[in-house]
């Protein structure tokens, strides 16, 4: 099953059946950088990736907050009908699904992965979307890219 479409304006693209995984992108980002995790979840993953407001194939305005992106997230989550999906967030990414976790506590989620959110922006004190009170158990770990000598930060986290 494939489709794309535009519902209040946001392009989702909605690929397989099975465990929903929804992909958030980071700043300056589009659904499409996720074409290769996409391909990599045929079966049994439902996978969801959509453009915000104003960027992509979205049409409107950019939204110029996390609560503006965080409520992109959360039509997606209640248009599409997911029922406790897997968010993966790359960079921004992540800091939109902390926003919208706090801001719409309802929307359930199986688990959240964070890939490349800055940990500075996790430690500072003026940082509200972290990962305090959000789950039981958090695992940190680092990998080095062979392509680069950066260093990615994922997270994941279950509820």
């Amino acid at each position: 099953m494939q489709n794309s479409f535009s519902t209040t304006n946001l392009a989702i693209s909605v690929v397989g059946d099975g465990r929903p995984v929804v992909f958030v992108n980071g700043f300056g980002s589009y659904k499409e950088i996720w074409t290769a995790q996409v391909a990599a979840f045929r079966r049994g993953v439902q996978t969801v990736c959509f453009d915000y407001h104003g960027q992509g194939e979205s049409a409107g305005v950019m939204a110029t907050n996390l609560e503006q992106l965080a409520a992109d997230l959360a039509h997606v989550i209640r248009q599409q009908k997911l029922v406790r999906p897997l968010l993966v967030g790359h960079s921004m990414g992540a800091s939109v699904i902390w926003a919208m976790r706090r801001q719409y506590p309802e929307l359930m989620v199986s688990g959240i992965m964070v890939v490349d959110q800055s940990p500075k922006m996790i430690n500072d004190a003026q940082w509200r979307y972290g990962y305090r009170g959000l789950t039981s158990r958090t695992l940190l770990f680092s990998y080095s890219s062979r392509a680069k000598a950066t260093k990615h930060y994922v997270v994941w986290c279950r509820q």
